[in-house]
């Protein structure tokens, strides 16, 4: 019964046109998600070097620790966070990627 109903929608003529709306729209959407992907991919301030001082607000806040408790060691460059050490290269990459941080803090 409901091969019948589609076939008959096919060939009433209804059905081919609601199909090719429905792969244009979907098709559009596939391009639209794709150049997003390419415009979020690039980050602005890659390869600039942040200053310590701003990643260390950045840990503080984001850690929720007092102001005071991170600390940087120039020897091993790391930030050092209640005896955890961090590397100054992963704290630079997530501070660059904190999107709600950077919208409510700042650069």
């Amino acid at each position: 019964m409901e091969r019948n109903i589609i076939f008959k929608l096919f060939c009433s003529g209804i059905a081919f046109p609601v199909l090719l709306i429905t792969l244009t729209v979907s098709s559009c959407k596939k391009n639209e998600q794709a150049e997003v992907k390419q415009v979020s991919g690039a980050l602005p301030s890659q390869g600039s070097i942040v200053p310590n001082d701003k990643l260390i607000k950045f840990l503080e806040i984001s850690l929720q620790v007092e102001k005071g408790e991170v600390s940087f060691d120039t020897v091993s460059n790391e930030f050092e966070v209640g005896g955890i050490r961090l590397s100054r290269l992963d704290v630079q990459k997530h501070y660059e990627e904190a999107n709600i941080y950077q919208a409510t803090y700042g650069k």
